[in-house]
């Protein structure tokens, strides 16, 4: 390895490290609030829980997404490229549908909601070449974990990032067939494993690199840690991030994102304590008997009272009469008032009410209680789907940026003045603005300039309701 490449290596490794070092105590976080959206009671155990966290984020999510949303482009400046943003609109609808877009949005957004920012990465197989099974001539979109993503952390905004590295692991066999002579190895890291499995004793199977998308200088570098070296270094021909934030909750003041899971974290460990009381009490609240033994005639007798825990008798010497019941502790009548306060607090702060989850409805609501409940929701959910909206349009115009300098396999034909051939990268060059409007699957009414180009000029549009299509469409979903 040259010295350059040393050095390289060094420089990033070291700021690596640091970042790991000082976001330690923000991963444990993460993990706690994790655990509160996964976790279930024990088999045999005292514990009972009632996960407001896991109910509340699927909910969110369900509302946000329960559609796949249309992205329309549409361009920016010039009118006579308004065939090529059809096309455009056309190819970036296939991939999102076609190559798992949607399907991690919906887990950006359970990341969102749970450690308050949700990370989507959205890359070129030609920029993977590790990935297993390989896609070299494919887009890729991939949740990354918020515990594998780091960047600077004296930013007050990430908008204001210059680097991005991700934590990526790849399977060592697969490794080791690419680099016969590297002989990886698989590792672990304490605190990673149980992050993941809940426990250090599992089987290792990848082997761990960094990966790093430089802004400043236009590169996207891949660090081994295990061979102490850069072992790709590619020139990137775009500056757009690959890795794109979802934030529901901003601070001002920090990029670090304000977690709504972490604010009702409180609320959620209460409210398993109490049912846990409720819980235990009903285990030990059962029908017991103290008897006395010389009145009954055999034990057969003795046991046509007793069934199991519930009526279970212990003898003692003297009683008052054959048998005696056991007066039990009654379980405190203001701690069912004590769980409808907590459940009203956990309403309050994250916004969902009794209609959406389905629930019970303590009282019939009035018209206009019912129109202020809804409209209350709407708010809070509304404020939520703007956020997703503008995460959705960067997405999108990463993924054209992908577009126009990378080619890609799966393609369709398109009509043109010499025939029939198939679209090409230079087929999607130009400047477009990018709408999408999250709950719909329908593209929107025309927008002005396809109403002025179906009035004057017909033919250099294309689409469902223009009067001809220049291009072919296929394999919209």
């Amino acid at each position: 390895m040259k010295k350059k490449e040393k050095d390289l290596y060094r420089e990033w490794i070291e700021r690596v490290e640091n970042l790991i070092t000082r976001k330690r105590s923000l991963h444990l976080k993460y993990l706690r609030w994790y655990r509160l959206y996964r976790i279930q009671p024990l088999v045999n155990s005292d514990s009972m829980t009632v996960n407001v966290v896991f109910t509340n984020i699927q909910l969110v999510k369900a509302l946000l997404y329960y559609l796949r949303p249309y992205f329309r482009v549409r361009p920016t400046t010039r009118v006579s490229d308004a065939d090529r943003a059809q096309l455009q609109e056309e190819v970036l609808n296939i991939q999102w549908a076609r190559h798992g877009g949607h399907k991690n949005v919906k887990r950006v957004i359970v990341d969102g909601e749970i450690t308050g920012v949700g990370w989507l990465r959205i890359s070129h197989g030609t920029l993977e070449p590790l990935n297993f099974p390989p896609k070299p001539g494919s887009l890729t979109f991939k949740r990354v974990s918020p515990f594998d993503i780091y960047t600077e952390l004296d930013n007050i905004s990430l908008e204001e990032c210059t680097y991005f590295v991700e934590r990526v692991r790849y399977p060592t066999r697969w490794l080791n067939k690419l680099f016969p002579k590297a002989e990886f190895q698989p590792d672990t890291l304490d605190f990673e494993a149980t992050r993941r499995f809940g426990t250090t004793k599992h089987s290792p199977s990848k082997t761990t690199f960094y990966q790093i998308q430089d802004l400043i200088e236009g590169k996207l570098l891949l660090l081994s840690p295990q061979q102490r070296e850069v072992l790709l270094e590619t020139e990137l021909e775009f500056r757009e991030p690959m890795y794109i934030p979802l934030v529901f909750a901003e601070d001002p003041e920090r990029s670090e994102a304000i977690s709504e899971t972490g604010i009702i974290e409180p609320q959620q460990i209460e409210l398993n304590n109490i049912r846990t009381q409720q819980h235990i009490h009903r285990k030990r609240f059962n029908r017991r008997y103290i008897a006395n033994k010389s009145l009954f005639e055999d034990e057969a007798e003795l046991k046509k009272v007793e069934r199991g825990e519930d009526g279970t008798i212990a003898f003692v010497n003297e009683v008052e009469g054959a048998i005696k019941p056991i007066e039990d502790a009654p379980l405190p009548t203001d701690l069912q008032v004590y769980q409808m306060d907590i459940k009203t607090d956990l309403r309050e702060m994250f916004g969902i009410n009794e209609w959406l989850k389905a629930g019970v409805i303590p009282r019939t609501k009035t018209a206009y209680e019912s129109s202020q409940i809804s409209q209350g929701t709407q708010l809070r959910s509304h404020g939520r789907a703007d956020e997703l909206n503008d995460f959705l349009i960067q997405a999108a115009r990463t993924t054209m940026s992908l577009l126009q300098h990378y080619e890609i396999v799966d393609r369709h034909y398109i009509q043109t003045e010499e025939g029939e051939r198939l679209w090409t990268r230079e087929d999607m060059l130009g400047d477009y603005e990018v709408e999408v409007e999250v709950g719909s699957t329908l593209p929107p009414n025309p927008i002005p300039y396809e109403l002025l180009l179906r009035a004057g000029q017909p033919g250099n549009v294309v689409g469902g309701s223009m009067t001809e299509n220049k291009f072919k469409q296929e394999g919209m979903m």
